[in-house]
């Protein structure tokens, strides 16, 4: 199970969404949409891996956290909706897994031995902070990229 999942939520994307059915029909902004998906994914995941290098945090010396990271979801459409898993996997091979979660929203035991939240890996794995402008790019680029192919080729 994925902590967190992507969709396209942008004005600029609804424009261009709306040029590239014109152009294209469904087909088109089907294949932009998922373009767009996979490049989210791709970039979150790579800023997650960063984020875990850099952590304060010695919670890669197993291995098993950065086990548990999505990297190759694929885009899953409910009607007309479609969207992508990112982040950590919760369940896996080793069972529950929730290092993920107690690093990006630290801890509070009583003996106050806690571990504060790692902001750097919560903004990376849920496309926050900085990463919202990019995504937002990257998710444009995409859309504009077979907007560009359809008007090269002349067709769908």
């Amino acid at each position: 199970m994925a902590k967190s999942k992507f969709s396209i939520e942008n004005e600029g994307l609804k424009q261009l969404a709306k040029q590239l059915e014109e152009l294209a029909g469904q087909n088109g902004l089907d294949r932009a949409v998922e373009n767009s998906l996979t490049r989210t994914r791709e970039y979150v995941t790579s800023e997650v891996e960063k984020a875990i290098s850099s952590s304060k945090f010695n919670f890669n010396r197993t291995g098993k956290t950065k086990k548990t990271l999505i990297k190759n979801s694929k885009v899953e459409w409910n009607g007309s909706t479609a969207s992508i898993k990112t982040g950590f996997k919760l369940r896996g091979e080793d069972g529950v897994n929730l290092t993920s979660i107690y690093l990006m929203y630290g801890t509070n035991p009583k003996n106050g031995k806690g571990i504060k939240p790692d902001s750097n890996l919560k903004n990376a794995a849920k496309g926050q902070g900085i990463h919202r402008d990019k995504i937002n790019k990257i998710q444009q680029e995409e859309f504009s990229k077979v907007i560009q192919e359809i008007m090269e080729s002349g067709n769908d």
